[in-house]
């Protein structure tokens, strides 16, 4: 897919958020990096060095998907520390995969704080009942928990 046939396909799809976070790092250095962040409908949260780079049509520094994830929450930390943070926690898993972690962000403001949990949460809600596997070629992949007998058909 070329960049702009990426922008074209990352336009059509529902964005439910968009804005600046800081995020802090994984790498050994590790620190608060500001990124610019979109969610879309579908459960990706993207991110990017800046808005200008989303505008452009230009590829992600790279994504999450959160129906990987069980939690998102506000964190209270030490006076004087970073304020308005808030972590995404991940499903619990039977094995090691290193592209989903726990993440957490820190927002400008407590109001954007509470808007990037709410629409985060709304999209973690629809795939609580799926479990992660790994299959056979390393991937992981999500298969619903929810059975016949659990499901309820109007009539009957």
């Amino acid at each position: 897919m070329t960049v702009d046939e990426k922008s074209i396909s990352r336009k059509s799809k529902q964005v439910v958020i968009k804005g600046n976070l800081q995020k802090l790092s994984s790498g050994l250095l590790g620190g608060w990096q500001k990124r610019f962040f979109v969610l879309y409908a579908d459960g990706r949260l993207c991110y990017f060095k800046k808005q200008a780079d989303f505008d452009a049509g230009q590829e992600e520094i790279s994504d999450v998907n959160l129906k990987y994830y069980q939690n998102i929450s506000d964190v209270t930390l030490v006076e004087g520390s970073k304020k308005n943070v808030f972590v995404l926690t991940p499903k619990p898993m039977d094995f090691n995969y290193s592209d989903i972690r726990e993440f957490n962000f820190s927002a400008e403001t407590v109001t954007d704080m509470d808007m990037w949990i709410g629409s985060m949460w709304q999209i973690i809600e629809k795939y609580q009942n799926l479990k992660l596997k790994l299959n056979p070629l390393g991937q992981v992949t999500a298969e619903s928990e929810v059975s016949a007998e659990n499901v309820r058909i109007e009539g009957f």
